[in-house]
């Protein structure tokens, strides 16, 4: 019996540490980086492309990234500026008006962390989505 009891909190806490695990998704927040970006060069650029609004470096950089399906014109670009700037600045409800505008996503910036959108890395990355 007492062995029946340690193999079963045994694999309970398994089990809690394998779904916490496979359940972590990166959750974008203001004022960090993407945690998959290894290329400093390709951040800076990023960077720069989002401060300048320059959309042909937009169209290169995110050309195999899921959100270049989304964004295909320069007035999209704009907004998609702007609704990187409202995150960047917390303005969640800026943020969710953006989103809803330009069909990106149905999950809503509300800090709740529920981990829908597995791996998406906000703004571009490959991912598992909740479609």
């Amino acid at each position: 019996m007492k062995n029946k009891k340690i193999m079963l909190a045994s694999l309970l806490g398994v089990s809690m540490v394998a779904i916490g695990i496979s359940t972590y998704a990166y959750q974008w927040n203001p004022g960090t980086t993407n945690p998959d970006c290894t290329d400093p060069a390709r951040q800076a650029e990023v960077t720069k492309m989002f401060e300048t609004k320059d959309y042909e470096s937009f169209k290169t950089l995110y050309a195999d990234k899921w959100v270049a399906r989304k964004i295909t014109s320069e007035a999209q670009f704009l907004k998609f500026v702007e609704l990187h700037q409202a995150g960047l600045d917390g303005n969640t409800n800026k943020v969710n008006e953006l989103k809803a505008e330009l069909n990106l996503g149905q999950k809503k910036m509300d800090g709740s962390g529920q981990g829908k959108i597995s791996g998406s890395r906000q703004w571009g990355g490959q991912g598992m989505m909740n479609r």
